[in-house]
């Protein structure tokens, strides 16, 4: 099929309804197929001029078209549900000439409507569309959408050049409920949102540019909740605390979301105490949350510091700050039960320089259901307690456009609505129009050191324990090995020297390193010089052991009177510790 000519729309239809049967099982289509189905739907799209659609009637053309909508559909879905690192080029070809494609076909629709006339709209597996046909003023303050997701226009002058004052204005909005754009690898994985996307073209089919609005244009967009994971806390008895950290940046704008998973009897308040900064306790906090199924979420914010926590802020506090010692933390409670906190530069101990947001979680009610185990070998039981478990789900949200001309997701030019965001939806503030989405990044959490996690990674800390004993058991006995290097060399005076004796001689033993060259013998010497002799002199240190194997002994020996030259030494023992090789 991508091979065929196409001149003309006689045979689109048959190739279209081909077409959207071969891609009904996008799974199916290895990359190469799917280029291939990619660069045909572009030669069909390409066929939307005014000259191949004259003759054609609007009916005519929507069933003309269908199969052509559902191969776009079914085409984008295997983009978006299978990104892989192998194929971002492909993808990213693929995907610029689907998304071109549909833009043919929609300027194609609306060059069958007129101004004033119902909306057109459409829906496939993967994206829904609106389309409108209005003009210049018709479009001041207007909103576009639907409750999936929509745009709310400023006044036109704020959006279109005053050349456009009396013409027609063609309205585009696409609500893709899966991302496309997936090759920007360090951001689209944290779209978790559907995409909404609004562009306008003239009459004859040209994009008109919207871009830096002096008013914003309000978008809502919808979440997807299924693919935000949470994290799991399992409290096994009332008032039993658990705590969890999350690094985050201090411009972060984190919401919030608390999910009862096994509470079936409303039986427990969860308790949460928030604090930026600084681990959160019963007494020091800025936000505690009471949550319960029947009563929702109650807020109360700590307006009290304790002495400590005075004590911790002034110390960073510098006489030219502004900073006044009070508490503060920007929290709010959505519709949907869900907190948003920002502002943490401003929280109470952000000038500790701390980029960290604290939980302690606790619960009160009633203890949790028994559970009993039978062993299938022995039928013996066992009772144990179970545990209450809740999910919390944290984000922070960040109002995202893709930029074409970076080919990433980018932020600049919009703002979150915090006021107006929910669990289920979120609201930005932007000033230009292109395909937009909510960016969703789960902070990462603080390690905390427990049994479990000791328990899981056994194996790991008995090796680096082993490896820590035989160092430090290598350490002791070089230690000791040094220690008796060191008792082998030194210098020791005669135990038979006088005061009175003048004349000092150094000698100097060597003992051989033979194997049992050492001895614990009584050693015995005589110097003899010219002009007279020691005498039989005693070689002995009281102090250390001499003479051992491969040693050094000095001693000094003292005589009355001068030597003269040295002739000879006659050296002996007296066997009572071995024989010596020295």
């Amino acid at each position: 099929m991508s091979n065929l000519l196409l001149d003309d729309l006689n045979s689109f239809k048959s190739i279209s309804d081909a077409l959207v049967v071969t891609t009904q099982n996008p799974l199916q289509i290895v990359p190469q197929a799917q280029n291939q189905a990619a660069s045909i739907v572009d030669k069909l799209a390409k066929l939307f001029t005014k000259k191949h659609l004259k003759g054609f009637g609007a009916e005519k053309f929507e069933i003309m078209s269908q199969s052509f909508v559902n191969s776009l559909s079914n085409l984008l879905q295997l983009t978006s549900s299978i990104p892989s690192l192998n194929y971002l080029q492909q993808d990213e070809k693929i995907v610029s000439q689907l998304i071109k494609s549909m833009e043919n076909y929609l300027i194609a629709v609306q060059s069958y409507k007129v101004p004033g006339e119902n909306i057109t709209v459409g829906e496939t597996k993967q994206f829904d569309f609106l389309l409108k046909k209005d003009i210049f003023i018709g479009l001041n303050n207007s909103f576009i959408g639907s409750s999936d997701g929509w745009f709310s226009l400023p006044d036109s002058k704020e959006l279109f050049n005053e050349s456009l004052k009396n013409s027609q204005i063609s309205i585009h909005n696409v609500r893709m409920k899966d991302v496309v754009h997936t090759w920007d690898t360090d951001r689209s994985k944290n779209i978790r949102t559907e995409t909404q996307t609004l562009f306008f073209s003239d009459s004859n089919g040209h994009p008109i540019k919207v871009s830096n609005s002096s008013q914003p244009i309000n978008i809502s967009i919808r979440n997807k909740p299924e693919t935000m994971n949470g994290e799991n806390i399992s409290l096994s008895m009332p008032n039993d605390a658990y705590h969890v950290s999350l690094s985050i940046a201090s411009g972060c704008k984190m919401l919030l979301k608390f999910i009862f998973k096994n509470d079936e009897n409303n039986l427990t308040n969860l308790i949460v105490y928030i604090q930026y900064g600084k681990v959160a306790t019963k007494l020091d906090y800025d936000i505690m949350l009471n949550i319960s199924v029947k009563q929702g979420v109650v807020i109360t914010k700590n307006n009290h510091l304790t002495d400590t926590a005075i004590l911790n802020i002034s110390k960073t506090i510098t006489k030219d700050s502004n900073r006044a010692l009070q508490r503060n933390q920007d929290v709010l409670l959505l519709a949907d039960g869900a907190i948003m906190l920002w502002n943490f530069d401003n929280s109470t101990y952000s000038l500790l320089n701390k980029s960290e947001l604290h939980f302690m979680f606790l619960y009160s009610g009633a203890m949790p259901a028994k559970k009993l185990v039978t062993n299938t070998y022995n039928f013996d039981e066992t009772e144990y307690f179970g545990k209450f478990d809740y999910e919390m789900k944290s984000f922070c949200v960040e109002c995202s456009y893709w930029n074409e001309d970076a080919n990433k997701w980018m932020s600049d030019g919009c703002q979150l609505d915090v006021d107006h965001t929910s669990f289920l939806i979120t609201k930005c503030k932007c000033n230009h129009l292109t395909t937009f989405g909510g960016l969703f990044v789960a902070p990462n959490r603080l390690p905390t050191l427990s049994i479990s996690k000791i328990k899981k990674g056994y194996v790991l800390l008995i090796t680096v324990i082993t490896v820590i004993s035989l160092w430090l058991l290598g350490l002791l006995i070089t230690r000791r090995l040094d220690r008796q290097d060191i008792s082998k060399v030194g210098v020791c005076p005669l135990a038979d020297n006088r005061d009175e004796d003048t004349y000092l001689y150094q000698i100097i033993v060597n003992t051989g390193s033979q194997k049992n060259a050492g001895t614990k013998s009584n050693i015995f010497f005589n110097v003899a010089g010219e002009l007279n002799d020691s005498g039989v002199r005693h070689l002995k240190d009281p102090e250390r052991e001499c003479f051992q194997r491969s040693s050094c002994d000095m001693f000094i020996m003292a005589t009355q009177s001068t030597l003269g030259d040295l002739d000879f030494i006659q050296l002996w023992h007296d066997n009572s510790g071995g024989g010596w090789y020295v």
